[in-house]
């Protein structure tokens, strides 16, 4: 009788764990150095990333030194940004008084497309239902996005005054 004797790959992964009493606020952090793999998971998000050069430094160092910008855009990707249907109806309503000046737009229409704009605003009409019901070229040229609230808020009430402290003084 042959048995297979199994191979099993066993990495060093660092387990941080950080938590605010005062705020309720907390963060799990997994840090695997052999594969640059970093897990974060907290009370204001989940994200991971994997990170294939990171020079001389250790992973914890790596993290401590990035900005919010490179983070947010390595764990969210193109979930960074996200639709901003009040800025969006601003633009939308700025644009229809530039068009209504220079006459691309009769007072009537301007109206039309104001008062449109307003109920985007206001929540009365989703982001479709604008495009379906506007009469203005080009309807997806006018969306305007904003940081993901969720990483801001990890941001702002995690990472610059419980994470990054942590990990600037983590040693392996």
């Amino acid at each position: 009788m042959r048995t297979r004797q199994s191979q099993v790959d066993v990495r060093e992964v660092t387990f941080i764990e950080i938590s605010a009493r005062s705020s309720g606020e907390w963060c799990r952090l997994l840090l695997e150095e052999s594969t640059g793999m970093d897990q974060l998971i907290s009370s204001c998000g989940t994200y991971s990333y994997q990170w294939a050069s990171i020079g001389e430094r250790t992973l914890a160092q790596f993290l401590a030194g990035c900005d919010s910008d490179y983070l947010g855009r390595k764990f969210l990707g193109t979930e960074i940004r996200v639709p901003d249907e009040t800025e969006s109806a601003k633009f939308i309503r700025e644009r229809v008084v530039e068009m209504r000046r220079s006459g691309e737009l009769s007072s009537d229409e301007a109206r039309e497309e104001y008062e449109l704009a307003k109920e985007l605003g206001h929540g009365g009409i989703s982001w479709d239902e604008w495009c379906c019901d506007t009469n203005l070229g080009d309807a997806w040229e006018y969306r305007m996005t904003k940081i993901n609230p969720q990483w801001v808020r990890f941001w702002e009430l995690l990472w610059e005054p419980m994470v990054r402290p942590v990990l600037k003084n983590h040693h392996r």
